[in-house]
């Protein structure tokens, strides 16, 4: 028979809590440092490393346009990836024709967030180039394995 002492153990429960929540800030940075790395990763892949075209100028005001914020929430993670540049939209999505946001969460999270390319380049510049979206579900991915991380670590 297993005897198992109820105050013992919830305080035990409330240590592994209380450290746990303590890695949440560090959980947090490390995430969005990686989410920008990836949409920048994507932008590279689907604007700036590909063949240039004739209709725009590159100016790299998009890739300088890309923001993670991590926002102030208690007990969890929360980020903000966003890029302020007015196209932006336009190279995540595409603009002849555009595809939706819900097919693209779709194939990031198929993908787990990786990197995907659907041929856009600067002489194919309406065709979708997703960096904001799959960077958001990687950085959701990270978050529950670094979270994992650290329950595991605590627990033992």
């Amino acid at each position: 028979m297993l005897t198992v002492n109820g105050a013992a153990f919830s305080a035990e429960l409330k240590i592994i809590e209380t450290a746990v929540l303590s890695e949440i800030p560090n959980i947090a940075k490390n995430v969005s440092r990686e989410a920008l790395r990836r949409a920048q990763d994507g932008l590279e892949r689907s604007v700036y490393g590909t063949v240039p075209g004739r209709v725009y100028v590159r100016t790299g005001t998009l890739r300088r346009s890309v923001t993670v914020r991590i926002l102030p929430r208690v007990n969890s993670i929360s980020l903000e990836l966003y890029a302020r540049a007015p196209y932006a939209s336009d190279i995540e999505y595409g603009s002849n024709p555009a595809m939706s946001e819900a097919t693209l969460t779709l194939i990031a999270e198929a993908t787990g967030g990786q990197v995907t390319s659907f041929g856009r380049s600067g002489r194919h510049y309406t065709l979708p180039g997703p960096f904001l979206l799959p960077a958001s579900m990687y950085a959701l991915e990270q978050a529950r394995i670094e979270f994992e991380q650290v329950l595991v670590k605590h627990w033992r």
